[in-house]
């Protein structure tokens, strides 16, 4: 459901205000609605209180609740729309244990601007 403007709105979470800043900064170049949270809790707070997300991309290793455990409850309490995790992880076992949490996808760190934006058009269902 996009937002009051028509714009597809993407959740940002990461504790790093660089990270955030970086994806805020390149999904709203690509006329994105972009929000964002530092860390699981306001993360899974966001989702409870603005149901026009359309996507939420998160950390994985962050305080107070990590992107595993905020997808889980994300998704328990009825979110059932793309949810990318960020993660320096690379091992198989991982991706399961997102994949069994709810997360559609993941995108490795470090990324590129031009990775970001094919990861969401692609989780969004959207043409280039």
């Amino acid at each position: 459901m996009p937002s009051s403007d028509g714009k597809l709105r993407i959740l940002i979470v990461d504790d790093s205000p660089t990270i955030r800043k970086n994806l805020v900064q390149t999904l709203e170049s690509f006329d994105f609605d972009v929000v964002a949270a530092a860390d699981g809790e306001e993360g899974v707070s966001h989702v409870a209180k603005d149901h026009g997300i359309d996507m939420v991309i998160t950390d994985v290793h962050m305080p107070k609740l990590d992107g595993i455990e905020m997808t889980q409850k994300i998704v328990s309490q009825g979110f059932n729309k793309p949810i990318v995790v960020l993660t320096q992880e690379r091992r198989d076992e991982f991706v399961q244990k997102a994949r069994a949490a709810g997360a559609t996808g993941w995108m490795v760190k470090p990324f590129h601007r031009d990775e970001v934006i094919s990861v969401v058009r692609h989780a969004l269902k959207l043409s280039a």
